[in-house]
């Protein structure tokens, strides 16, 4: 596929136009934006097991999360802990009776990975594949200063949601992966019922330089969205 590259339109996109992009890569991200904005807030129960080099640990919470930013684990009997990406507010309960209340000073600017539209605003969007129903963009921090990675993310265009998202290091390196599985349609919002995050992160061992793989996998059961979750 030839990639053309058109001005960007910040009347109709509502992004900075200091970039150009291929026309199918400003359809795709506004599609994939338009479906995230459905998801106002969700209620599940989260399973997360952690694989690292010794017996992986599981845990399980129930997990809340709101469009605002809004977070919540609460794991039984161990207390809960919320917070807010947007505020920078964090609130802990452990359980017994004990509560403490955070207010970052400074707030860090939120990245939304699935808000593929926003992230224009920093990146600069190439449409590497699209076949059968799924492209790969490939997103390029537009500021080598600004503290972002590159990233590779895979769409589900019929679907409209990003089903995997590899990034990678300031020496082109993976360093983490996410792989959005068993995609279903809750109250008309699809979302994944399974996330496995990968990471590489190298360190010294032995006197030499070793990569350590990480893995996470989450499961969501009992999801409800849009339910009207209210904060705590």
């Amino acid at each position: 596929m030839k990639l053309l590259k058109v001005a960007l339109i910040p009347a109709l996109l509502g992004v900075i136009a200091t970039g150009a992009y291929c026309s199918e890569v400003l359809d795709i991200c506004a599609r994939v934006s338009a479906e995230k904005a459905k998801l106002v807030d969700m209620k599940a129960v989260l399973t997360i097991t952690n694989h690292g080099e010794g017996k992986p640990t599981t845990s399980v919470f129930d997990y809340t999360i709101k469009s605002n930013g809004y977070m919540k684990m609460k794991k039984a009997g161990e207390g809960s802990v919320s917070f807010n990406k947007n505020t920078g507010e964090k609130k802990t309960d452990d359980g017994k009776g004990n509560q403490s209340y955070y207010k970052a000073q400074k707030q860090v600017k939120r990245i939304d990975n699935d808000d593929l539209q926003g992230l224009l605003t920093d990146n600069d969007a190439s449409l590497m594949s699209e076949s059968k129903g799924i492209a790969e963009i490939e997103l390029t921090p537009k500021n080598s200063n600004m503290k972002l990675m590159k990233r590779d993310v895979t769409v589900d265009t019929e679907k409209n949601v990003v089903t995997k998202i590899v990034f990678f290091g300031p020496d082109g390196n993976k360093m983490m992966e996410e792989e959005r599985l068993e995609l279903s349609q809750v109250n008309g919002v699809w979302v994944p019922a399974k996330i496995v995050t990968a990471g590489w992160m190298q360190t010294m061992k032995n006197g030499k330089v070793a990569t350590i793989k990480s893995k996470k996998t989450a499961v969501y059961s009992n999801v409800a969205i849009n339910s009207g979750v209210a904060e705590e």
